[in-house]
């Protein structure tokens, strides 16, 4: 066996062995849960704390982001708007079936 299928095992019987001492059945999914919690825990609070008058960092974070690839990709989202709405419409679907595409 090589080092990091030990690795796995280890980790694979801890999980197991650490959960099958409780006096209640608590199922995997439940287990889970308690596994990740603090990790998602600490990301939740990392991310949507408060900057002011109740604005969520992450509101700023997808405000700013969005203004700068916009600016960055010379506002290609207003300029090719049209080309979009096609595209949702179907239009180019059957360009397969021109001769021209190949």
């Amino acid at each position: 066996m090589n080092k990091l299928q030990r690795l796995l095992l280890v980790f694979i019987g801890l999980f197991f062995f650490n959960s099958g001492f409780s006096q209640e059945s608590v199922g995997l999914d439940e287990r889970i849960n308690q596994a990740f919690q603090p990790i998602s825990d600490f990301f939740s609070q990392l991310i949507f704390f408060e900057v002011s008058d109740g604005v969520p960092f992450v509101l700023i974070l997808l405000v700013l982001s969005a203004a700068f690839f916009t600016i960055y990709f010379g506002f290609v989202n207003i300029r090719r708007f049209g080309t979009a709405i096609n595209v949702v419409r179907g239009k180019y679907d059957d360009i397969e079936k021109h001769e021209g595409a190949y």
